[in-house]
């Protein structure tokens, strides 16, 4: 192939090659064979027939349809096209092999043990809602961070309470030791005054006893929402509304046979305690469940059909059956039923 490419290259440096050629290379092979014998030894024979060793060793599949398939979408026939592979399944179908065996072929992990097809697939399916689950936990940390500020702020609010309280008693107890009506007589002027003093001063103090109120109340609000989270966080079935009333009668019943009263069960905050007391109750419903099982009615054997008055009535019609045929018959074996079976 080598030595063909060098002898066109020599062809086409000269000048007879350069005058020959005039048309495009495409039509080279058609113009000489027009032009030239098959025993001239010029130029223009050498490139014939270098162009006609060419096309015989190299096949485009161009000139030969049913030659070599060079894998051109334009050899297929018309209308068909490849069949395309897209999915697991349809490879494992290719590959003649049970699809089962395709989910064991491992994958190598960056950093980890190698994992399964199989693994990574239940993986994801496990994990599909990722968005959920960051969504959760976000709002789970935003709980806890409230129930920390919560938990922070109970001394000072209770302090501020403590105090604002203080303050309206402080005035009402200096209030309640004055003679109002002895000063109005005295001193209307002074009188006036100090009234008007004390009542500014006892609004201002309600007020912020109010205010201080509210921030407690938040506080237990965040406190008491933390805690039910908590709860249903290690009882999932919480979060049902008709699961949380039977679960909350059943632990008030529970709870009553001690002496609390349901009051003292709508005061409890503590979701470990709730939890136990459920718990509890939980078993508790289990054992009584059990005892109402064995103190189900058994019918006694004195009031149950008597087998014996039952088998006592079928053998007397079988006696009366044998008897009767001994003595019509007057067969010498019937008799020895007939007596056998009223010895037996």
């Amino acid at each position: 192939m080598k030595q063909e490419i060098r002898e066109i290259a020599a062809l086409l440096d000269t000048p007879v090659a350069e005058a020959s050629v005039t048309e495009p290379a495409e039509k080279l092979p058609e113009e000489t064979a027009a032009n030239v014998t098959d025993t001239g030894d010029t130029p223009e024979d050498g490139l014939e027939a270098t162009a006609e060793s060419l096309t015989d060793d190299t096949d485009t599949g161009d000139d030969d349809p049913e030659g070599d398939d060079t894998g051109s979408d334009d050899d297929k026939p018309e209308g068909e096209e490849a069949e395309l592979v897209n999915s697991l399944n349809d490879f494992a179908k290719e590959l003649d092999v049970p699809v089962e065996d395709m989910y064991q072929l491992e994958v190598n992990m960056m950093g980890q043990d190698p994992k399964t097809i199989g693994e990574l697939k239940d993986f994801y399916s496990a994990n599909s809602d990722i968005e959920g689950l960051r969504a959760n936990i976000t709002e789970q940390r935003e709980g806890v961070k409230q129930y920390e500020d919560a938990v922070k702020e109970i001394p000072v609010i209770t302090n501020e309470y403590l105090q604002a309280r203080a303050q309206v008693i402080s005035i009402q107890d200096s209030y309640n030791r004055i003679d109002w009506s002895a000063l109005r007589n005295e001193n209307p002027g002074q009188y006036a005054a100090l009234m008007k003093d004390y009542e500014t001063a006892y609004a201002q103090a309600q007020n912020q006893e109010q205010t201080v109120a509210g921030k407690v109340e938040q506080n237990d609000k965040a406190q008491s929402d933390y805690q039910t989270q908590l709860l249903m966080n290690k009882v999932p079935e919480m979060k049902d509304k008709d699961f949380r009333n039977k679960a909350a009668t059943a632990v008030v019943d529970m709870a009553g046979k001690y002496g609390f009263t349901p009051e003292d069960i709508g005061n409890i905050t503590d979701s470990r305690l709730m939890h136990m007391l459920i718990d509890l109750s939980k078993s508790n419903q289990t054992i009584k469940t059990a005892e109402a099982k064995q103190k189900e009615k058994v019918v006694p054997i004195s009031g149950r059909p008597s087998a014996g008055k039952h088998n006592s009535t079928g053998r007397k019609a079988a006696l009366k059956k044998l008897t009767e045929k001994a003595q019509n018959s007057g067969d010498r074996r019937d008799q020895v039923n007939a007596i056998n079976a009223l010895l037996t």
